[in-house]
């Protein structure tokens, strides 16, 4: 699925970062911009992404190194990634340990967000992954449950 309303240019967010715009990064960057979730190697692939895995993997590295992309780490092994802007701001995630699939959740408010990240003296934050795991309601056979209105 795609958004409607890609909000970044992926040739603008390489020269600010100040890399070059190789065919490789601006493909995947439009994979990014344009997908409304996070997505994996294998769907790039899937996509028709016409370069093999290594340079997939290279370029993904570069821009994650870069702070352009998000990678998502999974209890299977296989990383997510997603754009890093402002009009994806950072959220956490949840990871279906049996279908594999990853949903991303509604970021927390500022507020909520400092009083929860709040570190002790001497440390410095360089990079944050929130990934709840367990079953999606597929997988857990039970309706996914919605919170009691009031």
């Amino acid at each position: 699925m795609e958004k409607k309303d890609s909000h970044c240019d992926p040739r603008e967010v390489l020269e600010r970062k100040q890399l070059a715009r190789t065919a490789p990064r601006i493909a995947i960057l439009e994979k990014l911009i344009r997908s409304d979730r996070a997505i994996t190697v294998n769907d790039l692939v899937s996509e028709g992404m016409d370069m093999d895995r290594v340079t997939i993997y290279r370029t993904l590295n570069t821009l994650r190194d870069k702070g352009i992309v998000r990678e998502i780490p999974t209890s299977s092994g296989t990383n997510y990634y997603e754009m890093a802007c402002r009009h994806n701001p950072l959220h956490p995630h949840f990871y279906c340990t049996s279908c594999r699939s990853m949903t991303c959740l509604p970021p927390l408010a500022g507020g909520e967000m400092k009083a929860w990240l709040t570190l002790p003296e001497g440390l410095l934050a360089r990079d944050l992954t929130v990934s709840i795991s367990g079953l999606c309601g597929r997988c857990d056979g039970a309706p996914v449950r919605k919170e009691k209105e009031k």
